[in-house]
């Protein structure tokens, strides 16, 4: 059976004819198509099968250049001959499924007319708790090796995902950019200075680029080829907006956020990068939104549910995450809206604990959030996670190896890092965790270049990007 998620659908313009219940993708750029249309998904093709970052399944069709629908999420109806109980991918017919789970798993046929492409599969048996499955090739499940699909939450239920390939997809990866920030060991120095390193490898690389200006507490988002470096502070707040898609020399002006804002949560997906609360002088609900390939000022689609800063943001493809913050009132609230329309935040669930200066990352079905403080002293060594999903409950995690606030955290496919923090002094840690798992923090045998704390962080491989 399927657990089901809500259904998100997008206005697209389409690149060819396509047909409802055709599977598409939304094209970057190359291989002759226009970057910004939809075109057929196809087995045979890398461009339109696993380098794809946007995939889902057209609901409302349409001729070259006309409007179509698509939807992302939830559960497609009215398509037909699906064998129920399997797990489909793409075919070597353009924009077809089939079950030789040629790459990606798209999603799970509830009956022979209806497959479910997100959410929490019901019903299975024998599944590991926490361990990532793929399609076997035949429609069935086997322990993932590559392709992910989705990971098992109980014995029975699978917590599932489409779009996700074998290979990121093209832009997309194992690359983090840590911005800004209040650089060296002692007091409130802020830098401009743009570092990077790989997830996987965890080696820091400084100075690759550098902010349009130095400042702390500012807020990181992108896509798999563009990075935004948002807001901040330094002796007064910043509305700056800074992008680079070279990530080398001086970040380029993007446009402005709504007011002068520090301490934002992010979130971002491929299309979209949205920024909840932060501090504007006194605590604010507003969300700043962006859409990542064009420049210009942000607009405001609403509010989160509470004012507040220095809260966690964490992204799944279709949903945006607003979690924890405060300041003089911490919360543990899960705010969430979706990319595709985005609008006034609803409360999703609560964390396990109230905090702010706290901060996450995400693949595409869970959010970790680390670190953080509730009292100025009171440094926090918890990591809690959830289900990105519309209503979730934050759970314990574990712990990192102390406590701190301020951490710049970022994830691909399987790893959540945490760099560096606050403890009275800054520090040089960088540290991970298994995001499948729960467990305390491994900590890197690399180090920061120096301890920093509240830079903005975005990776190409996170959550919103998978």
């Amino acid at each position: 059976g399927g657990g089901g998620a809500t259904a998100e659908t997008v206005d697209i313009v389409a690149g060819e004819t396509i047909a409802a219940g055709e599977v598409v993708y939304l094209s970057f750029g190359g291989a002759g198509t226009t970057s910004g249309r939809a075109y057929l998904c196809d087995a045979d093709s890398v461009f339109a099968s696993t380098s794809a970052a946007v995939i889902g399944i057209c609901t409302v069709g349409g001729a070259a250049a006309a409007t179509i629908s698509v939807q992302l999420t939830g559960t497609v109806a009215g398509l037909s001959s699906l064998t129920a109980g399997k797990f489909y991918g793409l075919s070597s017919t353009a924009g077809a499924l089939a079950l030789t789970a040629d790459l990606p798993t798209i999603g799970y046929a509830t009956s022979t007319t209806e497959l479910q492409l997100t959410g929490e599969i019901t019903g299975l048996s024998s599944l590991v708790v926490g361990t990532a499955y793929a399609s076997d090739g035949s429609g069935d499940l086997a322990v993932a090796t590559s392709d992910v699909l989705g990971y098992a939450t109980s014995t029975t239920s699978l917590l599932i995902r489409g779009q996700f390939g074998s290979t990121a997809p093209t832009g997309v990866g194992d690359a983090a950019y840590l911005m800004g920030g209040g650089a060296g060991n002692n007091g409130w120095s802020t830098t401009d200075n743009v570092d990077t390193a790989t997830i996987t490898a965890l080696a820091v690389t400084a100075d690759v680029a550098t902010l349009s200006a130095a400042r702390r507490a500012c807020s990181g988002a992108g896509s798999g080829t563009r990075t935004i470096c948002a807001g901040g502070y330094l002796s007064s707040g910043s509305n700056v907006i800074d992008y680079t898609d070279a990530h080398t020399g001086t970040f380029s002006d993007f446009g402005d956020l709504l007011a002068a804002t520090w301490k934002m949560a992010p979130a971002s997906n491929s299309i979209t990068a949205l920024f909840g609360g932060g501090s504007d002088g006194s605590e604010t609900a507003v969300i700043n939104e962006v859409t990542i390939a064009s420049t210009g000022s942000e607009s405001s689609p609403g509010d989160i549910t509470q004012a507040r800063e220095g809260g966690a943001g964490c992204s799944s493809p279709a949903r945006g995450f607003f979690l924890s913050g405060g300041h003089p009132t911490n919360y543990n609230i899960i705010d969430t809206t979706t990319f595709a329309s985005a609008t006034t935040a609803t409360d999703a669930g609560d964390l396990p604990d109230p905090r702010q200066e706290t901060n996450g990352a995400s693949n595409a079905t869970r959010g970790v959030v680390f670190g953080g403080n509730s009292s100025g002293t009171a440094h926090h060594n918890t990591i809690s996670y959830c289900a990105l999903t519309s209503t979730t409950t934050g759970y314990d995690f574990g712990d990192l190896n102390e406590g701190l606030f301020g951490i710049a955290c970022v994830a691909n496919a399987t790893r959540a890092a945490a760099f560096g923090g606050y403890k009275g002094t800054r520090v040089r840690t960088i540290q991970y965790v298994t995001i499948a798992t729960t467990a305390n923090t491994t900590v890197s045998s690399e180090l920061l270049p120096v301890g920093n704390v509240n830079q903005a962080a975005h990776s190409t491989g996170g959550g919103g990007l998978q």
